[in-house]
């Protein structure tokens, strides 16, 4: 069955809900050494290494964040 939300959309009821298949794609690792050190594998292709690496994966975390606040904090911090 089907259930009103509070703003008057249609949601589906957790028995019709289905889980999606686990999907798993290995992307690498990225590592912090240090506040201005880090590193970064992903997929055999790229491998970096210092303050360059330290950089992109604060960016990368910044990406995934889902708030606009949590980004900043996480491409601003230090480690």
């Amino acid at each position: 069955s089907t259930m009103k939300s509070e703003d008057s959309y249609t949601v589906p009821g957790k028995d019709e809900l289905k889980p999606l298949p686990f999907q798993y794609i290995n992307l690498g690792e990225m590592m912090t050494l240090g506040t201005e050190d880090a590193t970064i594998s992903s997929m055999g292709i790229v491998e970096l290494n210092g303050v360059g690496a330290s950089v992109l994966r604060r960016l990368i975390y910044a990406v995934r964040m889902p708030t606009v606040q949590q980004a900043l904090t996480a491409a601003l911090s230090s480690s």
